[in-house]
């Protein structure tokens, strides 16, 4: 009866998450003694699909780094009243420096530099505040509306 656990139609199991819906699933009347090792089998088939998902980052993060060698002024210029850029005091994807050459590029843009200590990669631990920090410039521009 154990068994059910792990070969329900709708697994519980940790290793056997609802978007690996491709692996077929049996029930316990269909049983056999190789078939305790399906949880292993879902369990590689989703590490494969993660290996797949870095995999695809780097890739996507490696077209970033040849194709955006530059900024796109002439973009930034048709579209700067739509345009809010926010950048980090220590940043080093997006040093400082970038922060002032825009801010001089581009005087009347909203233009800001985080003075939180907000790093790159917020979403990591200060997503919450990134978010209320942004409902409150959308806040501001719609009251200005």
């Amino acid at each position: 009866m154990q068994a059910d656990h792990y070969y329900s139609h709708t697994p519980p199991c940790s290793l056997c998450p609802k978007t690996l819906s491709f692996v077929p699933h049996v029930t316990s009347n269909s049983l056999s003694p190789k078939s305790r090792f399906l949880p292993l089998i879902c369990f590689l088939i989703a590490l494969l699909c993660i290996s797949f998902s870095a995999a695809n980052v780097l890739y996507m993060a490696s077209q970033e780094m040849m194709k955006v060698v530059e900024r796109d002024s002439t973009t930034i210029k048709q579209n700067l009243k739509k345009l809010t850029f926010y950048y980090g005091v220590a940043d080093n994807w997006c040093p400082q420096q970038y922060f002032e050459e825009i801010k001089m590029d581009f005087p009347d843009g909203d233009i800001r530099l985080c003075e939180k200590g907000i790093r790159h990669a917020f979403v990591l631990d200060a997503s919450r505040e990134v978010a209320a920090m942004i409902t409150d410039w959308l806040q501001d521009i719609l009251t200005r509306l």
